[in-house]
C-alpha cells in the first residue's frame, strides 16, 4: 500500500493591490521547495516587484525552504524589489529566531 504524505505544500497567488501575496499552506521541504522556487522566480521574472509570502499556515520549513526565500529575497532587491513575509506560524518565527534572520525577513 502506498501511502500519501501527511502534509504536503499548497500555493496561491493573490494580487492586492500593488503586492503580490503568495499563500503557503503545509510543509516547506526538500521536495515542496522547487514548486515554491519556481513560483517565486516567475512572479521576480514576471516583474513582480512587491511580493508578501503568507506563511500563516505554513506547519514547517527546513533550510531548503529557507534558502529559496532567501534567493528570492536577493533578487527582488538586486531589482529593487522587495519580499517580506507576513503572518508567519510559530514554527516559522522560531525558525527565523534560530537562524537570525526574522529581522531580515519580517520587514
Amino acid at each position: 500500500m502506498e501511502h500519501l504524505p501527511v502534509d504536503v505544500l499548497r500555493l496561491f497567488i493573490v494580487k492586492a493591490g500593488h503586492r503580490t501575496v503568495v499563500e503557503l499552506n503545509g510543509e516547506i521541504d526538500f521536495a515542496s521547495a522547487v514548486p515554491l522556487r519556481d513560483r517565486l522566480d516567475m512572479l521576480i521574472h514576471a516583474g513582480t516587484a512587491q511580493i508578501d509570502v503568507d506563511m500563516s499556515e505554513v506547519t514547517f520549513c527546513d533550510s531548503t525552504g529557507l534558502r529559496v526565500l532567501l534567493e528570492a529575497y536577493r533578487q527582488l532587491q538586486e531589482r529593487h524589489g522587495h519580499m517580506r513575509i507576513i503572518n508567519p506560524s510559530a514554527q516559522v518565527v522560531r525558525l527565523f529566531e534560530l537562524t537570525g534572520i526574522n529581522a531580515l525577513l519580517q520587514q
